[in-house]
């Protein structure tokens, strides 16, 4: 089964591509992904193996190179050896102009997309916490992430650690809208599945909480005012009492464990009134007091 960072990456290089979201796709991917070894050549790899067809065609069509392939376990590595696609790829590393607007994204788009697909990560939507990140190699690239990033409205944090710069956004809304972005549009549904189900339970699980928070206070507020009330109604004080404050110290006794709202709806159903939660509060303030005093 594969992560779900690999599952939008599928989802991304399966998408159809015009020759402008090519350019700017590839200039991104190579620039996140690749680097010059030792000979000077340029190298990028991938774990998407079964694309590397695309990539050979996108260095083809864009940069006019075919770059030689070699196979591991895990990767396709690809080596470009053209001296002039060399010096030129160099020299323009960090140059390239986006001409996207505010109507058309396309350009920061595909620059997203191909920085995700190279150093891309995010967990699985089901895991507990929220969170998808870029990661790059030079500082100059990182503020050009954050940089589009923040242009499309998705407001980033970024850290260095062992060498590399990390991007990175949290919150489950921002992930959301760069899935948007992006145009993985069944990784986003799987996200937002997994995100209402993920919100379904926690708010049960903190209606649960509250619940029995509240349990815990009517039994510690019912511990305390029954046997006050009891000595209070056994007391000559009671003539204070009305008839409906008597019938509702009654039921108190008889029924510990209810909340407040439970006795107001006790009280309203078993003797056909009317009162309200407030009420039934106020009167059982007023009786506790009476009995404190005795």
């Amino acid at each position: 089964m594969i992560s779900f960072s690999e599952q939008i990456k599928t989802e991304i290089l399966n998408q159809e591509m015009n020759k402008r979201e090519k350019e700017v796709f590839i200039y991104s991917f190579m620039r996140t992904n690749g680097s010059f070894n030792k000979k000077g050549h340029f190298v990028f790899k991938t774990t998407q193996k079964k694309f590397s067809t695309l990539f050979l065609n996108l260095c083809k069509e864009v940069y006019n190179v075919l770059p030689e392939v070699s196979e591991t376990v895990k990767l396709n590595i690809f080596t470009i050896k053209d001296e002039s696609f060399i010096d030129s790829f160099s020299k323009h590393i960090g140059n390239m102009e986006l001409q996207s607007s505010e109507e058309d994204i396309r350009d920061y788009a595909s620059y997203i997309k191909g920085a995700f697909v190279g150093k891309g990560w995010t967990n699985n939507p089901d895991s507990k916490f929220y969170h998808l990140e870029i990661r790059v190699k030079s500082i100059s690239h990182s503020l050009d992430i954050q940089e589009v990033l923040d242009t499309v409205g998705i407001k980033t944090t970024t850290i260095k650690k062992s060498d590399w710069y990390y991007t990175y956004v949290k919150k489950s809304s921002l992930i959301s809208d760069l899935l948007k972005i992006m145009g993985a549009t069944e990784s986003l549904i799987k996200f937002e599945n997994s995100r209402i189900e993920r919100d379904f339970i926690s708010n049960i699980v903190k209606m649960d909480a509250v619940e029995k928070h509240n349990n815990h206070l009517t039994r510690k507020s019912s511990e305390y005012q029954v046997p006050i009330i009891k000595k209070l109604i056994n007391s000559p004080r009671a003539s204070l009492l009305t008839i409906n404050q008597r019938k509702l110290a009654e039921l108190r006794i008889e029924n510990k464990e209810l909340s407040l709202q439970g006795l107001q709806i006790v009280f309203n159903s078993r003797f056909d009134k009317e009162i309200s939660k407030s009420t039934v509060n106020n009167w059982l303030k007023q009786m506790v007091k009476m009995g404190e005093e005795l």
